[in-house]
């Protein structure tokens, strides 16, 4: 134990003992990053980004449903269409009657206007 006691009287003194301690500190702190850095690279799990798009062109599947779908929705677009038209075709008639008509004849056109106008919300909500 004496000699024990002497040699950290005798570091402290030399400055030996503060040496190997700023050593021993430093290691820690590089132990600590070490850990840190395996950590962060090796356990983090990573993101992986894919071109969904890729994939869906590649599949052909999903090729077949897209054409399922342009084809339906062509076919909504040409009947929405022809209800629009046949609105405006309408109008126009009913804009012709419309100043020599008598109120009843006005209300009539009206009713068959709204009556109308509805049907194509109807079609534009519910397909």
């Amino acid at each position: 134990i004496l000699s024990l006691r002497r040699l950290c009287q005798f570091q402290l003194k030399t400055g030996h003992f503060l040496k190997k301690f700023a050593i021993i500190v430093l290691l820690v702190v590089c132990a600590i990053i070490l850990y840190a850095l395996m950590n962060f690279f090796i356990f983090t799990p990573h993101i992986a980004y894919v071109d969904t798009g890729k994939l869906m062109v590649g599949f052909s599947k999903a090729n077949n449903v897209d054409k399922e779908v342009k084809v339906e929705d062509d076919a909504w677009h040409a009947q929405l269409k022809v209800l629009a038209d046949s609105l405006n075709t309408q109008m126009m008639t009913m804009s012709k009657e419309y100043n020599t008509a008598p109120p009843a004849k006005k209300k009539e056109l009206q009713d068959m206007l709204s009556a109308r106008n509805q049907q194509i919300n109807n079609f534009k909500c519910t397909t």
